[in-house]
């Protein structure tokens, strides 16, 4: 019976990882939906079944590993996520119970989660807009102002003021 249940448990988590898998890819709207019904499903399993710590740890960075890839594929830039995922690794591989690794597999993929919206935002910005935000980020240390930002650019204060008030 013990068996039976354990291979209905992942044969449930493992077509709700493909559904996940399959809206992340395919850039659905429904996406965080399906990776909560994964999850829940996914932890309730590994509860049930009493996983190790070390086969929970590496299922989860197969997990993240996957998502991340598919983010890479899609031109997410790789040093802001590499910085992420070792951060995460870390946590993962210092973890000592479930209850910790599942958490902190939840926080990744939230986090990867927030990568993939910023990215389906940032696709429907302006050129100016993205060329005003990849300046700011690159003098990020600096004292910007409107001013000083939109005369950098070439561009009006009224104009850069006006187009960030429209699309942000």
């Amino acid at each position: 019976r013990l068996i039976v249940d354990s291979e209905d448990n992942y044969y449930k988590s493992a077509s709700l990882k493909v559904e996940f898998y399959s809206a992340w890819n395919k850039e659905e709207n429904d996406y965080l939906e399906k990776f909560n019904l994964f999850f829940n499903e996914f932890t309730s399993t590994v509860i049930h079944l009493n996983e190790s710590t070390d086969r929970l740890r590496t299922m989860a960075l197969y997990i993240i590993c996957q998502l991340t890839g598919v983010l890479i594929s899609k031109g997410i830039d790789e040093t802001q996520v590499n910085i992420d995922l070792l951060s995460s690794f870390y946590r993962i591989d210092n973890s000592n119970t479930s209850d910790e690794i599942l958490n902190a597999l939840r926080l990744t993929c939230l986090h990867l989660i927030d990568y993939k919206n910023q990215m389906e935002t940032a696709k429907c910005l302006s050129p100016v807009i993205k060329k005003t935000v990849q300046f700011v980020m690159n003098h990020i240390s600096e004292r910007l102002t409107l001013k000083s930002v939109a005369k950098k650019l070439n561009y009006s204060t009224s104009y850069l003021s006006h187009k960030f008030k429209e699309e942000m």
